[in-house]
C-alpha cells in the first residue's frame, strides 16, 4: 500500500517537528492496514498477499523512515549553537568512515567472513577496522569540532554506533533484498544498489545515537 505508507513514513521520519502528529497518524495508518487487508481485490490469490502486503507496508513506515528520522531528532537536540550540527555531521561521517575503513582493512588484510551467507565478501578484519576508523574519527571531531559538552564517553558510544551497528544495518539491508529476491534496493541512484543502499548503515547509526543522546544525556525532549 505505497501511498499510505508514504504517508504515513514521512509523518515518522518528521516526528523530531511534528510529534503531535505522529501517534495519531501511527494509529490512523494501523487502521487502515487492517481495513486495506479486508478489502483486498478477490483476484488476488497470492499466498498470504494481504498480509505480505501489510507487513511489507508497516516495515516501509518504521524502516527505513522511523529510523531515518532521528537524523532529524538530532539535528533538533536541545544543545547550543551549533552542537547539535556538529553531533549530527559527526554520526553520519562517521559511518562513512566505518564504511571506508572496513573496506580498506577487509581488501589489506580480511580473510575470515562475516557472514558469507549474506555478504559473501564482508569480513571480521574489515569489520573491525571499520569500528575503528569510525572510533578515530569521532575522537578526531571531540578534538576539533565537538565542544566541552560532548565527553570521552560521548564520543566512544558515537564510534560503536557509527562502527558497529552501522555495519549491522548494511547486512541487515542485504538480507532483506535476498529475501525479496532483487539485486538492487531500487532505481534512483543507478548503479549503486538503489537509495536504501546508500542509507542502511546510516539509519541504524543515527537512531542508536539518537537513543543515546535522548536516554542517557537528554539532549532530545
Amino acid at each position: 500500500y505505497v501511498a499510505l505508507g508514504v504517508s504515513v513514513g514521512v509523518l515518522a521520519s518528521l516526528r523530531a517537528l511534528i510529534p503531535d502528529a505522529v501517534i495519531p497518524a501511527l494509529l490512523v495508518g494501523t487502521a487502515l492496514l487492517v481495513v486495506f487487508a479486508l478489502t483486498r481485490s478477490p483476484e488476488d490469490d497470492r499466498p498470504g498477499g494481504p498480509l505480505v502486503d501489510t507487513a511489507a507496508t508497516a516495515l516501509g513506515v518504521l524502516y527505513p523512515a522511523f529510523l531515518a528520522g532521528a537524523a532529524v531528532a538530532l539535528r533538533e537536540a536541545d544543545l547550543l549553537g551549533m552542537e547539535a550540527f556538529w553531533l549530527t555531521m559527526t554520526t553520519l561521517v562517521g559511518v562513512w568512515a566505518s564504511d571506508t575503513g572496513a573496506y580498506a582493512a577487509g581488501r589489506a588484510f580480511g580473510k575470515r567472513k562475516l557472514f558469507p551467507r549474506v555478504s559473501p565478501n564482508k569480513t571480521w578484519e574489515g569489520a573491525m577496522g571499520g569500528v575503528v576508523s569510525a572510533i578515530a574519527f569521532a575522537a578526531l571531531a571531540k578534538v576539533t569540532v565537538l565542544s566541552g559538552v560532548f565527553t570521552w564517553g560521548d564520543v566512544a558510544v558515537i564510534g560503536l554506533c557509527c562502527g558497529a551497528a552501522s555495519q549491522l544495518g548494511d547486512l541487515a539491508e542485504s538480507q532483506l533484498k535476498r529475501a525479496a529476491g532483487v539485486k538492487d534496493s531500487g532505481t534512483w541512484i543507478p548503479g549503486h544498489g538503489g537509495m536504501l543502499d546508500r542509507i542502511d548503515a546510516a539509519v541504524i547509526a543515527v537512531a542508536l545515537v539518537a537513543a543515546y543522546a535522548e536516554a542517557v544525556r537528554g539532549w532530545i525532549a
